[in-house]
């Protein structure tokens, strides 16, 4: 599989690619985002469209994307999804979910650096154990959601900040956020991206997310993101410059392991 990144770096001597530097302390901590960043597609589109749900699912979706719903809503708008199913039948419908190739390949090899890994998702809180119980995530920031006789109560507000969350691990971990890299593909990971070491954007579709990280990746493959979370590295502007149609490919490696 070949990844593409979209970051250009500056011309060397004849023409060759220069790599970006990486001036910034070492990485300490990795987050992720799940959605669109550990799935290859979105986990409430699969979960909706296997409880027969899709149609409430895209007018969720559609009622963000206009601006008609905040984050809030939409995301009381997603949990409603799986109001009055078995929490054994979300869980089993979770572990299905198409996701990313070499997932726990690099979760051991960040922890081989003595790396700590994270979740940062406004996904409630049995999502992101569900995540680390498989996966060996050290660490999450979800919502929480109470769970009665094997199945969720519904909630009525709630308020979700990926902002706040990072705070709270960083507090958590006695970390500075030049130390941490976040790897995301939304809006709410493009906050994070200017206040932590690297800010990765993951299969984004978004121009306002690939504007605000240092690095724009398109891959299935999670592992051929490792050399860029070794060391924190801000990019320049000049050199933020994916193509009308996505990304540009700048970059590419190979990588094959089994899964």
């Amino acid at each position: 599989m070949t990844a593409r990144v979209g970051k250009r770096p500056p011309q060397g001597e004849g023409g060759t690619i220069d790599p970006p530097p990486w001036p910034g302390a070492p990485i300490r901590l990795v987050t992720f985002d799940v959605d669109g960043t550990l799935t290859r597609e979105h986990g409430w589109e699969y979960l909706a469209r296997r409880l027969g749900r899709r149609s409430e699912y895209e007018a969720a979706q559609e009622a963000f994307r206009r601006g008609e719903r905040g984050e809030d809503e939409h995301l009381l708008a997603l949990l409603s999804l799986a109001r009055g199913v078995p929490v054994s039948r979300l869980l089993r419908l979770l572990a299905r979910t198409p996701r990313m190739k070499g997932i726990g390949p690099t979760i051991r090899q960040l922890h081989a650096r003595g790396q700590r890994v994270g979740l940062l998702t406004h996904n409630p809180e049995w999502v992101s154990r569900w995540y680390a119980q498989r996966y060996g995530f050290d660490l999450w920031a979800g919502v929480p959601q109470e769970i009665r006789s094997g199945r969720l109560e519904p909630r009525d507000h709630l308020h979700v900040d990926k902002v706040r969350a990072l705070g709270a691990l960083l507090r958590r971990e006695g970390l500075r956020p030049g130390a941490v890299a976040h790897v995301g593909d939304g809006p709410a990971d493009a906050r994070v991206f200017p206040r932590v070491g690297t800010g990765v954007a993951l299969n984004a579709s978004r121009r306002e997310v690939w504007d605000r990280a240092d690095l724009v990746a398109l891959t299935d493959t999670l592992p051929l993101l490792l050399p860029y979370l070794v060391r924190g590295y801000k990019v320049p502007p000049r050199w933020r410059i994916p193509g009308e149609g996505g990304p540009s490919n700048d970059l590419s490696w190979g990588y094959k392991e089994p899964y």
